[in-house]
This record gives structure tokens, C-alpha cells and sequence, in this order.
């Protein structure tokens, strides 16, 4: 799922606030589904990835891996330490990196393909949808394969 702001830059219009959230993300794509739907709106704060302590479950705006001019919205389904198999392969999530995952997982391009992103790449977390009015949701952490 792909991010764009909703306000173009340079406008000055961007809704921010001292706690560093904001309603700018809107998502497009199909890879959230059925979480989050293209044109969605988002309020996120900016807080938690800077003090890497984003946890599994969370929602999560990055850059993406493969295309830094894009930002990608996903979950996180591994954190550093933790083991992820896909297909043939184990993946151990070195430090300072996640597994991110659309949860569309037949519609998504996440660390499936890209493998673990690093934490540095993470912009925000996702709090709740606050578009379309009829489907205001708060975004809480959903358990991700418990052990």
C-alpha cells in the first residue's frame, strides 16, 4: 500500500500538533485490505519510530526498501531477534530491523520480497482512520502469530 500526503507541500497546511501526529498519510493500494482501503485517511504520530519502539502488530508508514521516493504502509509482523519462514527460507530479524507485511498477504509487496527493512525507514504509526467518516476505526495493535 502506498502513502501520499494529502496536502502538497508548501501549502503550510499540513495538520500537526505538539505531540507530532498528523492526518496527512492517505494510502492507496490494495495490500492493507481489508484494514485499510485505497483513499483511506490515517492520523498517525511520529513519536514511536523515532524512539524505535514500534512493536509487532503496530501499523506502520516507511519508506519503501525498493523505492525510497515511496512510502509504504504496512505491519509490523517480526521485530529484531524474532524468526520469520517464507517459503524454503528462515529469516532472522537482525538488530535494528523489522518484517513488515501488508495483511492482504496474496496482494502485498512487503519483506517478502524485499526481506528485513531497518527501523531508521520507519516515518510513523498508524493510530486510526479518521476517512471515510462512516468507518472512523482506531488502529490498535492486533496479535501477530502469538507463541
Amino acid at each position: 500500500m502506498l502513502v501520499r500526503s494529502l496536502i502538497p507541500p508548501g501549502i503550510g497546511l499540513r495538520t500537526v500538533d505538539e505531540f507530532h501526529r498528523d492526518v496527512a498519510p492517505l494510502c492507496t493500494g490494495p495490500s492493507m485490505e481489508p484494514t485499510i482501503y485505497s483513499n483511506d485517511i490515517l492520523l498517525t504520530e511520529h513519536i514511536t519510530p523515532r524512539l524505535l519502539k514500534s512493536k509487532k502488530g503496530d501499523i506502520v508508514i516507511a519508506k519503501c526498501p525498493s523505492n525510497p521516493r515511496q512510502h509504504i504502509c504496512k505491519r509490523i509482523k517480526a521485530v529484531e531477534g524474532e524468526k520469520v519462514c517464507y517459503g524454503f527460507t528462515t529469516y532472522v530479524i537482525p538488530q535494528g530491523h523489522i518484517w513488515l507485511e501488508g495483511d492482504n498477504s496474496s496482494n502485498s509487496a512487503d519483506s517478502r520480497q524485499y526481506g528485513p527493512v531497518p527501523q531508521g525507514l520507519v516515518r510513523a504509526r498508524a493510530i486510526c482512520k479518521v476517512w471515510p467518516p462512516n468507518d472512523i476505526t482506531l488502529l490498535t495493535t492486533k496479535c501477530v502469530n502469538p507463541d
